[in-house]
């Protein structure tokens, strides 16, 4: 089974396989919440580690190009597209995700490093 997943605004549509290794069974709806919930207390404080990572970088960079990194965006994708694929999970449903995920992170960046030279 396949669905469309339309995230943010950008018009890409990914095809994502429901029937992956990555679909739980669960009895009820509120088993799914409860699981959600779950993961997004663990996903959360990892992602704003990663922002303090994001923003420290920022003291290294010498413009606002730098800190647009268009070629380290790349090679992240990279990264996570091959980590997608041992974890047997979609590659290109987790480009997106990043995606939109590292431009919250430079905008939130780019922010930091005017407010610190402006």
């Amino acid at each position: 089974m396949y669905e469309i997943v339309h995230w943010m605004r950008w018009p890409l549509e990914i095809a994502v396989n429901c029937d992956d290794m990555h679909d739980p069974v669960c009895a009820s709806l509120d088993e799914v919440r409860e699981n959600i919930d779950r993961l997004d207390r663990a996903l959360v404080p990892l992602l704003l580690e990663r922002r303090g990572y994001v923003r420290a970088a920022a003291a290294f960079k010498t413009d606002a190009a730098h800190v647009a990194a268009p070629d380290r965006v790349e090679r992240v994708v990279a990264h996570v597209r091959a980590l997608a694929t041992e974890a047997g999970g979609s590659p290109d449903f987790i480009e997106h995700l990043y995606r939109g995920m590292i431009a919250t992170y430079i905008a939130d960046e780019l922010r930091l490093w005017e407010a610190e030279r402006g």
